[in-house]
């Protein structure tokens, strides 16, 4: 009995450090994005062995602290942003589009392995170190419309009135700037 209790424990803790991804929806305001005023959490459950066993998008409500809602992720989710009224969840070679209000995954995409995501409005940016290229992702079609390669080691992007900015090489030393 001992046992069982310090297993689901552990289970517990695991659980609770794997929830690391985390989005908050906005309200209204000029330039923003509702995505029902949630806490949007990424949730995922190993197996004794190590493999995957759940992985799932929480949304939590922010005053109560409560699940209200969830989606199936069906992978590991390594980044997760909110753009264009959707959640965006990514991992390994894979875009997931996820609509906050149906809790349904909307689009798969496949892409190169994210780095890093960003949002900058009607584009999904992702910068990928092992792959060694950006992608822009549009917004309206779900695919992957443009593949820039910008040299050794790019690792993070922003987006600034029209223009792209990536750090690349190893100690991120240089700055590349792309012009879409």
């Amino acid at each position: 009995m001992e046992r069982m209790k310090a297993a689901r424990n552990v289970a517990i803790v695991l659980a609770i450090a794997a929830a690391v991804y985390v989005v908050f929806g906005t309200g209204g305001g000029r330039g923003t994005r509702t995505f029902e005023s949630a806490l949007w959490v990424a949730f995922g459950r190993y197996s004794l062995f190590g493999t995957l066993a759940e992985s799932s998008v929480l949304k939590v409500d922010p005053g109560s602290g409560l699940v209200v809602g969830r989606i199936d992720a069906n992978l590991r989710v390594d980044h997760l942003l909110a753009a264009d009224t959707s959640i965006w969840a990514g991992s390994g070679r894979t875009l997931k589009r996820m609509n906050p209000r149906t809790m349904v995954i909307e689009a798969t995409i496949p892409t190169a392995k994210a780095t890093s995501l960003l949002a900058d409005g009607d584009s999904i940016w992702l910068a990928s170190l092992d792959d060694e290229v950006v992608q822009r992702t549009d917004l309206r079609t779900n695919r992957v419309a443009a593949t820039y390669f910008v040299g050794r080691f790019p690792r993070d992007v922003v987006a600034n009135k029209g223009t792209v900015w990536v750090t690349a090489g190893v100690t991120r030393k240089a700055l590349v700037r792309l012009a879409p």
